[in-house]
């Protein structure tokens, strides 16, 4: 096996790359949700 038979085509990498992409967006906005909602209970248990 060269590396010429090892390279995948661009299309399935750009595929790849846009499935891991949009996974790291979905745990970011997860995140911030979670931050949002953990915020908002410390000022509701505040009261």
């Amino acid at each position: 096996m060269t590396a010429k038979n090892m390279q995948l085509p661009s299309g399935f990498m750009q595929v790849g790359l846009d499935i891991v992409t949009s996974a790291k967006c979905k745990s970011r906005q997860q995140l911030r949700l979670d931050e949002y909602l953990s915020a908002f209970v410390l000022n509701f248990n505040k009261k």
